[in-house]
């Protein structure tokens, strides 16, 4: 990957993990944190859903998609029927569990839908390298989203349904958008489809996806689903995207020069990791003191110190084990990072269930501070073989 590609891939990561964020910001001085609340409840759900049937599903196509358009599309449209079927086994989990409204539960049927095309698309973004177009389409769709929700506020009542409709025009448009550029739907055919063949393929990567979701999103399902009051589920998603944004900044920069651990000398790997704790403590300083300055006026809340000093020790303990992680995939130690990882993410699921109910938002940040401990003990322990 060129500078230029990657500039474009960390720049649409970060936009992406913000777009959230940003949309908060406007939906809260428009309404409240209530209402911020209660879409978000819906919103994870429907996340959660789509996770579940797209993960792993753009490493798979990397890997499996062919150079002529024809069977591009071909393994596109099978590997979306596949996916499809998914979506329709969860369907009644949705009635059952979920029990969502007739309304609601359309509109997030619908979501899901467009959702899982565009989980295909990213893997011929990646293919084609057209991250330039992937950014742009997702700058231009934000901007598109907050002008159409400010205008809508203005002629209705703002709520769980009225943003998701947006969203979900939103990501029609991304759609065509990303068809224009790859000519998907002229080449709408298919052959030779197998359901068990697509499950023996996709599995392994559909497993790692959900390991890798396990240790960032359980702790905010955990807290939406034991925490019955919406301001405190809609303050603590607000600090969740905060503590994703700054750890995507910092693999951002470490993603830059990731073909470097591969051949740089072993000796080199601590006086790297000391560099990177200098900048990543410098991005933590700088995002939380914004932070603590602007919560009380664009979130009407003002955050406990606390919860700040746990997201920013998240942060640290993040930048310093993120470069084993590298070091394990150079030695070709992969199952190690899948092993420690899913002991973390178990573990961050017990302690939100056990912390939450006692210290709220300050007991899922500390579940979350925990899990990544033992990430970075469990990686020094798999790696000291190769920094001493």
């Amino acid at each position: 990957m060129i500078k230029g590609d990657a500039l474009f891939n960390i720049l649409k990561n970060v936009l992406a993990t913000f777009q959230l964020f940003i949309l908060s910001i406007i939906v809260v001085q428009l309404t409240s944190l209530a209402v911020w609340g209660d879409f978000i409840r819906v919103y994870l759900i429907c996340t959660l859903i789509v996770m579940l049937i797209n993960t792993g599903s753009k490493e798979f196509l990397i890997t499996a998609i062919s150079h002529t358009p024809t069977q591009q599309w071909q393994l596109l449209y099978n590997h979306f029927w596949f996916r499809f079927l998914l979506l329709l086994a969860i369907v009644p989990g949705l009635f059952l569990f979920a029990k969502f409204n007739v309304i609601t539960l359309l509109i997030v049927l619908i979501m899901i839908f467009i959702r899982t095309i565009l989980s295909s698309v990213d893997g011929l973004v990646v293919y084609n390298k057209a991250f330039n177009l992937s950014f742009y389409v997702e700058l231009f769709s934000l901007f598109m989203l907050l002008i159409m929700l400010i205008t809508a506020y203005n002629f209705t009542k703002l709520n769980t349904h009225v943003i998701l409709l947006l969203m979900i025009f939103i990501d029609t448009v991304k759609l065509f958008a990303f068809n224009h550029r790859f000519k998907l739907f002229r080449y709408f055919r298919v052959q030779d489809y197998s359901f068990l063949k697509q499950v023996k393929s996709i599995t392994p990567y559909m497993l790692i996806g959900i390991i890798g979701f396990i240790m960032n999103k359980a702790d905010l399902y955990v807290f939406t689903w034991l925490s019955p009051d919406k301001e405190s589920v809609a303050v603590y998603h607000i600090l969740n995207t905060l503590t994703n944004g700054i750890l995507i900044i910092i693999s951002s920069m470490i993603l830059v020069r990731s073909k470097v651990f591969f051949r740089m000398p072993l000796s080199l790997i601590k006086p790297l990791q000391f560099k990177y704790l200098l900048y990543s403590s410098a991005i933590i300083m700088f995002c939380l003191g914004l932070f603590y300055a602007v919560a009380p006026i664009v979130f009407k809340y003002n955050v406990g110190v606390l919860a700040l000093l746990l997201i920013g020790l998240n942060g640290i303990v993040f930048s310093q084990y993120v470069i084993l992680i590298y070091l394990n995939l150079r030695f070709n130690q992969i199952k190690n990072n899948n092993l420690i990882i899913g002991v973390a993410g178990c573990t961050q699921i017990a302690a939100t269930f056990l912390l939450v109910p006692v210290f709220n938002v300050e007991g899922a940040l500390s579940a979350v501070l925990l899990s990544n401990l033992i990430v970075g003990f469990g990686l020094r322990i798999s790696t000291t073989k190769y920094l001493t």
